[in-house]
């Protein structure tokens, strides 16, 4: 899965070194896009900048496995739909 990021910062405290970042990726395969985001990002050192990454990163893994549960739960609910169409046009009174 080839994933594509687009990386908007914003400077909020430039003396502090602090900033707004959103993420999106795109999934470059399926066309699903997530977005991930951190109000106020301490970017003061390599270590935070690190860190920073490294919170994005584990978001963005959060949202597709919600996204991967809730299409599990989708698929779930139109084969039960299907079945109870069946079912119940094959009833008589």
């Amino acid at each position: 899965m080839a994933i594509t990021w687009d990386v908007q910062i914003t400077p909020l405290d430039v003396p502090h070194r602090i900033a707004g970042i959103v993420a999106v990726a795109t999934d470059n395969t399926s066309g699903a896009t997530y977005a991930v985001s951190l109000a106020n990002a301490d970017i003061s050192t390599t270590a935070k900048k690190t860190e920073v990454l490294n919170t994005i990163w584990n978001k963005y893994l959060t949202k597709v496995a919600e996204q991967a549960l809730l299409d599990s739960i989708a698929g779930e609910i139109a084969s039960l739909e299907a079945a109870a169409k069946v079912n119940l046009e094959g009833r008589t009174i």
